[in-house]
């Protein structure tokens, strides 16, 4: 019988995913205020460590749900495809660049966001068990 090998779960991942949030949220802050990158910093924190407790990622995960509440209420609100009644991308394209850019950005942080909620909750529970063998994978050579 061949001896399953275990990967490192996945908080790896959810570092690289913190920090290309930290990144689009930075240049998102040029046009409007983002509290992503703060939050961004405690993912990196807690992805990038693996003695950080699960308390972390835990509370990076509902930081990150916060911040995707924040994010809708300015879509609502502030957005240019809301306020402007954008109807067709032709007119979305007329538009300056000053405009399209955060709403661009918002996004591109939103897909990274749904990304980073449902893998900070699976690192959490695997740190929770204390490592355990519930949410890792079978090595790829494992023999």
């Amino acid at each position: 019988m061949a001896a399953e090998r275990t990967a490192q779960p996945l908080s790896g991942a959810l570092a690289w995913i913190a920090a290309f949030m930290l990144a689009v949220s930075m240049v998102n802050a040029l046009f409007r205020p983002d509290p992503t990158a703060v939050v961004c910093v405690l993912g990196i924190y807690a992805g990038g460590r693996h003695d950080s407790s699960a308390g972390a990622v835990a509370a990076f995960a509902l930081a990150t749900l916060l911040t995707i509440v924040t994010d809708t209420v300015w879509w609502m609100t502030d957005s240019t495809i809301l306020v402007h009644s954008l109807s067709t991308a032709s007119e979305f394209n007329h538009l300056p660049r000053t405009i399209q850019m955060p709403v661009c950005l918002t996004a591109l942080n939103l897909i990274y966001k749904l990304v980073a909620i449902p893998l900070s909750l699976a690192v959490s529970v695997w740190r929770y068990r204390g490592g355990g063998a519930a949410l890792s994978v079978p090595a790829m050579n494992a023999r």
